[in-house]
């Protein structure tokens, strides 16, 4: 029986206001890979032809919109491990997402806009990004795709569409490249409530927090043991297994911390049975991570001569950094925020030339998913 070829999409633009349905993604099947092909620009069909020398219809210029190197094939991949697949019945358009100037350009990425129908004129706005078994968004980071093989024809398509310059897609390669950053692995921060997945069992979780022009490794160890708050790298049973989606917040006066820009950890969704390791010997009178709050972790008992009795005894506290005195790389988190202070939603499609009725009700999106899709639970 011969083998079925895999389907293969043209892909014209990835800028979502020039969509259109012969963009259109559909998978009638579920696939490993999902194979695209640059086809041509933006631009109308009209204004192609300036691009093709008169004497030869058939040559195509190097720099032209429909190049030998944008017709080249590319596969992208669906999720966290290689047992994932792209669900059949999978439909709707690429896009790329362009960060608010308030955040680096670095942060750019390629999104799966999921919509019911081929109009993206109605169906973006009605429809949502693609995200994976572990509840994270699909991706393709351009730190990611500017240094990686075989995304050369993502990479021209992000230049003739003018989404980065050639100085931003040089940057990100080198950065890219320095700390060898992969699609859904690394785990690349550049503002409040993106997700990232914690095995709690783990004891040190590598994070790189991005700025304008620069990208910080950070480890952090410990999270929820008794040496949190240490550089102890000696092996050591942590309390908790499991599997965790998390995102960083900014802390809140409520939650009854000590003063300064402080960053705690939420946990989003549970995506493996949390429950204490077999081999921890520790206090074990603390719930267990839950679904929507904040993270803890042990505190050590107070010293002797503490001005706090009370607190001598060991303690489950909120997870929590103050970020003016430890790990100042992860200021960035409020430097992207929104002018306004806002929480910056990072999921949300913007278009430059997105029309006022557009951006409203983008905005009014924006603000359900906030305060309706977050986890509003008390903490204490």
């Amino acid at each position: 029986m011969p083998l079925l070829r895999e389907p293969c999409f043209n892909i014209h633009t990835l800028r979502r206001e020039a969509l259109s349905p012969v963009d259109y993604i559909h998978l009638n099947t579920e696939r490993r890979t999902l194979n695209i092909r640059l086809v041509g620009s933006s631009e109308p069909r009209a204004n192609l032809a300036q691009h093709l020398p008169t004497s030869e219809n058939l040559t195509l210029l190097p720099d032209s919109p429909i190049s030998d190197t944008q017709h080249s094939k590319v596969p992208l991949v669906p999720g966290f491990d290689d047992e994932e697949k792209f669900p059949s019945g999978l439909q709707g358009f690429l896009y790329y997402w362009t960060p608010p100037s308030h955040i680096t350009p670095l942060a750019g990425e390629i999104n799966f806009r999921v919509t019911s129908h081929n109009d993206p004129t109605t169906g973006f706005i009605s429809g949502r990004d693609y995200k994976m078994s572990t509840g994270k968004r699909w991706r393709l980071p351009l730190l990611t795709l500017a240094w990686a093989s075989g995304y050369e024809p993502l990479r021209d398509a992000l230049l003739r569409e003018k989404f980065v310059d050639a100085e931003t897609m040089k940057l990100a390669e080198a950065l890219g490249h320095e700390y060898k950053l992969q699609r859904n692995v690394s785990r690349v921060i550049h503002s409040f409530h993106q997700h990232f997945v914690l095995d709690l069992s783990t004891q040190a979780f590598t994070f790189y927090f991005l700025g304008r022009g620069k990208l910080h490794r950070t480890v952090l160890l410990n999270l929820c043991s008794y040496k949190n708050g240490t550089q102890d790298r000696r092996p050591t049973v942590q309390p908790f297994e499991g599997q965790v989606l998390c995102r960083f917040e900014p802390a809140k006066s409520s939650y009854g911390l000590s003063s300064g820009r402080r960053v705690v950890i939420r946990v989003a969704k549970i995506l493996k049975p949390v429950r204490y390791a077999p081999d921890w010997d520790g206090p074990t009178h603390v719930p267990l991570p839950q679904q929507g709050k904040l993270l803890r972790t042990f505190a050590p008992p107070s010293p002797p001569g503490h001005w706090s009795r009370q607190r001598r005894g060991p303690r489950w506290v909120i997870w929590s950094m103050n970020v003016n005195r430890t790990h100042r790389e992860m200021q960035v988190l409020f430097e992207h925020q929104k002018p306004s202070h806002q929480t910056t939603l990072v999921d949300r499609p913007r278009g430059e030339l997105a029309s006022s009725h557009t951006r409203a009700l983008l905005d009014a999106l924006a603000k359900h998913v906030v305060s309706g899709g977050v986890a509003t639970a008390a903490d204490q």
